[in-house]
């Protein structure tokens, strides 16, 4: 019987009341949990990439301020979008004098090969 190996490879006794259908239940819901954190994952790096473009996009003189449902999960925020306040995702003070240099050299970093591997060191700091 199949348990007489799981006991032998493992070491330890097996419950003899878990069937074929428990385990496929299990491996499904595992898989879901899984594809949901690499889908989470992906989400909260697209969307500071997209915050930090935004900024960039603010030069121009006018901010982003997502409305839709759309634009707030896309975005991450319903928040004014702008170099200082990208900044300040840093930890820096929005109205500081530095929150919109240092949000402008991170949303660049975007923008330039590498740039996103400098960018999660310096946020890492």
């Amino acid at each position: 019987m199949i348990t007489d190996y799981i006991k032998k490879y493992f070491g330890q006794e097996v419950d003899e009341g878990i069937t074929r259908g428990d385990v496929f239940k299990s491996v499904g819901q595992g898989a879901l949990q899984t594809a949901k954190s690499i889908v989470g994952g992906l989400k909260s790096t697209g969307q500071s990439s997209l915050r930090g473009f935004a900024a960039l996009g603010g030069l121009t003189g006018q901010k982003l301020t997502p409305s839709t449902y759309f634009q707030k999960e896309l975005f991450g925020t319903d928040k004014p979008i702008t170099l200082s306040s990208f900044g300040a995702e840093l930890g820096l003070k929005e109205e500081g004098r530095f929150a919109a240099p240092v949000g402008f050299a991170l949303a660049a970093s975007d923008l330039i090969p590498g740039g996103k591997t400098t960018k999660t060191v310096a946020v890492g700091l």
